[in-house]
This record gives structure tokens, C-alpha cells and sequence, in this order.
């Protein structure tokens, strides 16, 4: 569908994006979603980061939180508690070290 041109909906997007997540694909993944505006990119990721948390995938999710970051420092209140919560959950606590450390240096 991408390849053709064509612009999926958000919750298409949101599924494709996540699929290839369950995947181990999360390169596929960001290619469906580099295409996006900014707003819709930052909506469509939060969503995504919250969803794979659900599932315990930190590892993967934390790769999205990155990105997330690289473009918005104003981070999503939901999306982060979900992350860190998922994270303690799964004896992952170095990632949410890393994270916080850099939103940290981003305000100040």
C-alpha cells in the first residue's frame, strides 16, 4: 500500500506499524511511519510505544522512544508512564535510566 503511494489511515498505519513490531521488524516499521507529517508521526508512535508496552515489548518500544524523542521533547505523560511501568514489570530498569536521563537533559 505505502509502496504504491497510497496514505493509510491512522489505525491501519497503527497496525501495520505494529505487526511488523511482532514481527522483529521494527525497521519496516519505521519506514511506514517516516512518511508521516510530524503531528501525526508523534500521535501515531505514542500509540504504538503504549501498545507494545502492553505486550512487554520494551526492547522494542524503547527503540521508538528514541525516535520519539529526536523529534519531540514534550513527552506524552501516558506513553511515558505506560513505558516505565512495562519496564519495572519486566526487570528493565536500565531503560528507563537511559530514558529519563535524556528528557531530563532535553529540559534542562
Amino acid at each position: 500500500m505505502v509502496d504504491k503511494g497510497l496514505s493509510p489511515r491512522e489505525v491501519t498505519r497503527l497496525t501495520l506499524a505494529y505487526e511488523y513490531c511482532k514481527q522483529d521488524d521494527s525497521a519496516t516499521a519505521m519506514i511506514i511511519l517516516e512518511r508521516l507529517d510530524k503531528r501525526l508521526w508523534i500521535r501515531t508512535v505514542n500509540t504504538l510505544i503504549r501498545k507494545l508496552c502492553s505486550e512487554k515489548k520494551v526492547g522494542m518500544a524503547v527503540l521508538f522512544f528514541h525516535k520519539l524523542l529526536d523529534k519531540e521533547q514534550n513527552v506524552d505523560r501516558v506513553t511515558l508512564t505506560a513505558f516505565t511501568t512495562a519496564c519495572y514489570e519486566s526487570n528493565k530498569y536500565a531503560f528507563v535510566s537511559d530514558l529519563s536521563e535524556r528528557i531530563s537533559k532535553g529540559i534542562g
